[in-house]
């Protein structure tokens, strides 16, 4: 249904997961400058150092 990308050094794959973190890009709030929507595909990316 949904592309699960796989995290590098996954203890678990997505449906045996017990803990999933989903991320949701939404500026809707924003009253001054937006850019919070960047803000999960930049944990991803920093995800991956760790």
């Amino acid at each position: 249904m949904f592309h699960k990308p796989e995290m590098m050094d996954a203890l678990a794959d997505y449906e045996s997961a017990r803990y999933v973190i989903f991320g949701v890009p939404f500026d809707g709030t924003s009253s001054f400058r937006s850019g919070s929507r960047w803000a999960p595909d930049a944990m991803r990316q920093a995800s991956e150092n760790f």
